[in-house]
């Protein structure tokens, strides 16, 4: 077994956020730092369900979100929605703001925002269909957050999500430009943020 060369995303991206959709068998990559002042709000699209995809190539998708960022959360809903948490538009501040985009559609929807404005976080859902936005920063020198927040769909809401009713504690320690595994070990969930 052995990595194989992949087809070349259409913009040189760092930062960007990248999801698989086992709904549609693509991938999408969205926003990231392109150079100099250029943070990118573009999506691009990777078929995979071509037999070879070393002749697959990178489609730039015309739904673009309203603003250009790098190091936000990006996720895939069960309601095969694609989700944007949080980011930061300059590299040094982060955003509270968040956007969902159902690939049926023309164009993404603006969603409630965050509490706290995170850039440099990571976002995913657990298996009861709750979005979470894990650590981040305010300010890119500042400390790294500790709380989590939840996102309820149905209400439009975010709530930090802290203590025995919401099944989580904080982080033990702030976390910045990290990965987010989410595990399901039979009906229950855990969140496992690494370093």
């Amino acid at each position: 077994k052995k990595w194989l060369a992949g087809p070349s995303m259409k913009l040189h991206r760092c930062g960007h956020g990248m999801v698989y959709s086992v709904f549609t068998d693509t991938i999408y990559a969205l926003g990231g730092y392109g150079s100099e002042s250029k943070f990118h709000s573009t999506l691009e699209t990777l078929s995979l369900s071509r037999s070879d995809i070393q002749h697959a190539s990178w489609i730039l998708d015309g739904r673009e979100i309203s603003e250009g960022r790098s190091g936000h959360g990006f996720a895939l809903g069960s309601d095969r929605c694609l989700y944007v948490v949080g980011g930061s538009s300059n590299g040094s501040e982060g955003m509270r703001s968040c956007c969902r985009l159902d690939p049926r559609c023309s164009s993404w929807e603006e969603i409630a925002d965050l509490n706290v404005a995170r850039g440099y976080t990571t976002a995913g859902f657990d298996a009861n269909g709750y979005l979470y936005a894990i650590g981040g920063t305010q300010d890119f020198m500042g400390p790294a957050d500790v709380h989590l927040e939840r996102y309820d769909s149905r209400m439009d809401e975010w709530v930090i999500a802290v203590g025995s009713a919401a099944g989580v504690s904080e982080l033990h320690r702030g976390r910045h430009s990290h990965s987010l595994g989410i595990v399901y070990p039979g009906s229950t969930h855990n969140i496992v943020p690494a370093s």
